[in-house]
């Protein structure tokens, strides 16, 4: 069975980011299940990477060549690469009733997009136009042919059409319904992540409540493996997510193994789409002003991890001439579109099909009363999401294309990006608001309503 094959080559994959991970030695206090979702993300870009330098180099992507690499950091690291630590969160923790019931209905969410993404085959345009076209190229013809980006007048990265490209190699054929299950473990790894990371902040009841709102999202369920799948922009919104979060952990922190993981996924984001350039740039930013507060100045090695693929890449397209974004082919900022962008965006946020009332909820949350110690988290997670929606807006001020007609094409996908970091920063602002007293209240207020109308 084809499915079996590539899930077994997504665990490969997962394999290969725990190698970085343990190698990193960073997470050691930290369950494997969590790590695992953690590897992914970095597997994803350490197969993509090899794929390109491969190509590059002229080595062929053989199966035995491209896993040989891996055996032999297992072999060097083999005493670090299996600590004894738990492999499930929930070992040493008593589940109330409620709890139970969340993990069953998060479960019952995840095979649901899990067998959506093994039945159905490649429906969204961008998916079997781009993304698997230039997969399915990259495979047949055995290396990253420049002509292909003029073929499709694309210039986008490849970290996503060369992680399928290596479950084509893997498989030894070209599948793209069973590819869609790597999709599918963005959609699962985006709501481990939620969940692991608020345990720790909202305890372990909010933590299940808001990941099952993330999940049931109907956006994210799409793009996760139901009519969406195939495209780059929920794994965009993993890496936005986790490099959120490993921004949070180093600035709480300022541990340089955080600061090295953060780095990687920084130099992955900027690598899945042009969005996520700007925004890897931003956080970088605020690295380096850290690091500048602390004056532990040896922590701007690391950042390299970020630059190096960045220039290689910046420098391959500048050496074979890949077509420029048509953003930029004839640049000019239309100041006069801005009320009517901001308007046409505002629709997308009370589009409650695509998000029930998240949008309304994030809004309201800002304004929530916050201990100083709740601010000091969120503030640069807010300052993240805020800085990629001005991007966006930048976006519809210079597109040649009509305004209106380019955000509805494209904002329902474009706030995905921010969708997972959105609910993550609900969850915190939460924190100080006693759910049971409030559901309470309105019931108390209800029932004085009715008493009042018999009189």
């Amino acid at each position: 069975m084809i499915e079996l094959q590539v899930l077994l080559i997504i665990l490969a994959i997962v394999f290969i980011g725990y190698l970085f991970i343990r190698v990193i030695n960073v997470f050691e206090k930290r369950c494997l299940a969590e790590i695992i979702f953690y590897a992914y993300g970095v597997g994803v870009g350490a197969v993509a990477f090899q794929l390109f330098t491969y190509s590059r180099l002229g080595i062929s992507w053989n199966p035995l060549l491209l896993i040989g690499p891996w055996l032999l950091i297992v072999l060097i690291f083999r005493n670090k690469i299996f600590p004894k630590q738990s492999i499930l969160p929930f070992q040493k923790v008593k589940l109330r009733y409620f709890d139970k019931i969340m993990i069953v209905l998060i479960l019952s969410l995840i095979f649901f997009v899990a067998f959506e993404s093994i039945i159905r085959p490649v429906q969204a345009w961008d998916g079997w136009s781009s993304w698997l076209m230039k997969a399915k190229i990259y495979y047949m013809d055995g290396k990253i042919n420049p002509s292909s980006f003029l073929y499709l007048d694309s210039e986008y990265p490849l970290t996503i059409s060369l992680m399928s490209t290596f479950i084509y190699i893997m498989i030894g054929q070209v599948n793209d319904r069973a590819v869609l299950l790597s999709f599918f473990m963005f959609y699962f790894s985006i709501g481990a992540v939620t969940f692991f990371s608020l345990k720790n902040y909202v305890g372990l009841t909010r933590s299940l409540i808001f990941t099952f709102l993330l999940l049931s999202l109907q956006n994210i369920i799409r793009h996760g493996g139901r009519f969406e799948a195939g495209q780059a922009d929920l794994a965009l919104g993993y890496y936005i997510l986790v490099s959120g979060i490993l921004l949070m952990d180093f600035i709480k922190n300022y541990n340089i193994k955080t600061l090295i993981l953060l780095n990687l996924f920084l130099g992955i984001t900027s690598m899945i789409k042009n969005e996520g350039l700007p925004y890897s740039l931003f956080v970088e930013v605020l690295i380096i002003y850290h690091i500048i507060k602390i004056r532990k100045y040896n922590y701007l090695l690391p950042l390299f991890l970020w630059l190096i693929p960045l220039l290689d890449w910046q420098l391959f397209k500048i050496i074979n001439r890949l077509p420029v974004n048509y953003l930029f082919r004839n640049f000019y900022i239309h100041t006069g579109r801005i009320l009517d962008v901001i308007l046409t965006i505002s629709k997308e946020f009370i589009n409650l099909k695509n998000w029930n009332i998240l949008w309304l909820v994030f809004i309201a949350s800002i304004f929530l009363p916050l201990s100083t110690k709740i601010r000091s988290v969120l503030r640069y997670l807010y300052i993240l999401i805020f800085f990629q929606l001005i991007m966006y807006l930048f976006i519809f001020l210079i597109t040649p294309v009509d305004a209106t007609v380019h955000i509805n094409n494209v904002i329902d996908r474009l706030l995905i990006h921010i969708a997972p970091s959105s609910v993550f920063s609900i969850a915190i602002a939460s924190t100080n608001l006693n759910l049971k007293n409030y559901f309470i209240l309105q019931k108390l207020k209800y029932s004085l309503r009715r008493f009042q109308s018999l009189f």
